[in-house]
């Protein structure tokens, strides 16, 4: 019977180097994603408090002039306020959302090219 003994491999700190930036990179790809996730939950809160003020705006009545009637006038500059500050963060968010995704793919892709270059540096003996 012939038994065979596994490879073994050594490292040298190339491979510790490559190792540690690949866990760096890992890092940096993580945080893009929490990033990206918390964008996409401030942008429903968003869409919802959007929604809130468009039904609101609804309920106010106007006189035949078309002007809003003295009693729903706080709740029209409240709504149009909503609009107004919904709006504009929705427009912030959508820019800055836009800044995750070289974080996430960037990250990503180190992390790959890291580990194969710490896999490749190990040696057989």
């Amino acid at each position: 019977m012939v038994t065979s003994t596994p490879a073994r491999r050594s490292f040298n700190s190339t491979t510790f180097a490559a190792g540690f930036l690949a866990l760096v990179a890992l890092l940096v790809a993580g945080a893009g994603i929490s990033d990206y996730l918390k964008f996409q939950g401030t942008l429903a809160e968003t869409r919802e408090r959007l929604e809130a003020a468009e039904a609101s705006l609804a309920r106010v009545k106007y006189d035949p002039q078309g002007d809003v009637l003295p009693e729903d006038r706080a709740q029209y500059i409240d709504a149009m306020s909503t609009m107004e500050s919904g709006a504009g963060t929705l427009r912030l968010l959508r820019a800055s959302e836009a800044n995750t995704y070289p974080y996430i793919g960037g990250g990503a892709l180190a992390f790959v090219v890291f580990t194969i270059m710490a896999v490749r540096s190990t040696r057989r003996k």
